[in-house]
């Protein structure tokens, strides 16, 4: 494969990097008809130990970042903090969604009437990430943050929103939430969320 174990060697993708007979094929590399071919740009690395060859690319990994818009979905809730797992965020600076894998909170506040619930385990929503004193947090407040969907406490049917309430079609009962405005509007396949 590369002639000096010190020297770096840049493939791009479609490039030929060996053979099945040499190596197997690693991270970002595919095999066709016995041949190893690069997927992505990077510097080819060569594994002699596990007999893998890899392309290591140089992006790097973008985080979330104070004032992003994060979607998630509530997995944990005690005493109005919520634990959200984060599957994809828009950064301030671009429109595209980047897809990842973190866990924030969201606090909410009591209130007097404790038959509101804002959110539920189990929701999506749609929030703003703002640094707190213990780290990044969440924030619904805003006519655009809140529920985006939610699930039935009964029967766990999808919740539909009607005359401003949440309805469920199955077994007819009402709940309310902090909903974002653009409710049941989302697509867990990819397209919108």
């Amino acid at each position: 494969m590369t002639e000096n174990k010190n020297e770096k060697r840049v493939v791009f993708p479609g490039d030929r990097i060996g053979n099945v007979e040499e190596y197997l094929p690693g991270d970002n590399v595919t095999e066709d008809s016995g041949k190893l071919i690069a997927l992505r740009v990077g510097d080819l690395e060569e594994d002699p130990r596990d007999l893998k060859v890899s392309v290591r690319t140089s992006k790097k990994t973008i985080k979330p970042a104070p004032g992003d818009i994060v979607y998630g979905q509530i997995i944990k809730g005690d005493s109005g903090r919520y634990t959200v797992a984060i599957g994809a965020f828009k950064s301030r600076h671009s429109k595209e969604l980047i897809p990842t894998k973190l866990e924030s909170t969201l606090k909410i506040e009591s209130r007097r009437d404790d038959r509101f619930v804002p959110v539920r385990v189990g929701d999506y929503i749609r929030g703003k990430l703002f640094l707190s004193r213990y780290g990044m947090d969440l924030s619904i407040s805003g006519p655009d943050l809140g529920v985006l969907l939610s699930k039935c406490q009964r029967c766990r049917q999808d919740l539909v929103l009607e005359k401003g309430k949440l309805w469920c079609k199955n077994c007819d009962l009402t709940e309310q939430r902090k909903m974002a405005e653009d409710y049941g509007k989302i697509d867990l396949n990819g397209k919108e969320f």
